[in-house]
């Protein structure tokens, strides 16, 4: 792809999700994932395999090959969003498995991978109890979960979105509270998103796998979504 293509493509896709820096005097638009990445990746992943659900524009793909990974497999629900990925990988020189996954069944066909990264997918899977276990049981290092954060989409709900969630009297003591010490609860607004408070994923995965080591959260780079940081033990077999 020459640069007056890559010009094109950025300009046309017109809901960029992610920056990605191209050149010194090129990037996309979109949340800068930068200090994300920094955060959960190491500066050296030579020979490890990653797997990137809800991987977007590919940019979490792109960094794992930039720091050195081995295999790199990229799974969108968009077939948009799997052509630009694609075009972009090939620019900086990089082979990526990218595959169009619309049910998301493909991801435990694919065996184990040191890292798991699930970006802005859990919220609209139907049964996040099976996905969060299943991720854990492919994952032999870390999982990376992003997720919609109960209390901010609380808060906000009316303001900016149509969606609403009915938690009764509890919906005040979230517009309140900490994350960290929301109850472990699990909610559906309206449009069938699912809200989750850290404290749910905190009591699953610590509650139903003793390989787990710690979690821990970060903000993410969108206002309602928080990071959930997940690291496994390693096996001594």
């Amino acid at each position: 792809m020459n640069r007056n293509q890559l010009a094109d493509m950025i300009q046309n896709h017109f809901r960029w999700t992610q920056k990605i820096k191209i050149s010194d005097d090129t990037e996309t638009p979109g949340y800068d994932y930068s200090q994300i990445i920094n955060n959960v990746y190491p500066i050296e992943m030579n020979d490890l395999e990653i797997l990137v659900i809800g991987s977007a524009e590919g940019l979490f793909c792109i960094e794992a090959k930039n720091r050195g990974a081995k295999r790199v497999v990229g799974i969108d629900v968009d077939e948009e969003m799997i052509s630009i990925s694609t075009e972009l990988t090939k620019s900086f020189g990089y082979d990526v498995e990218y595959y169009i996954d619309s049910n998301l069944k493909k991801i435990f066909k694919l065996g184990n991978f040191d890292y798991i990264i699930c970006l802005n997918i859990i919220h609209y899977y139907p049964d996040p109890v099976f996905l969060i276990n299943n991720l854990i049981k492919n994952t032999k290092k870390r999982l990376i979960i992003e997720a919609d954060n109960l209390s901010k989409q609380i808060s906000d709900m009316g303001k900016k979105s149509k969606s609403s969630v009915n938690l009764g009297f509890w919906k005040y003591i979230f517009k309140f509270i900490p994350a960290i010490i929301e109850p472990p609860v699990l909610a559906v607004d309206s449009r069938g998103g699912i809200l989750i408070s850290q404290n749910w994923i905190k009591y699953l995965v610590k509650k139903q796998h003793i390989n787990v080591e710690s979690i821990s959260f970060l903000d993410s780079v969108k206002n309602h979504s928080y990071i959930a940081d997940i690291k496994l033990k390693l096996s001594t077999t």
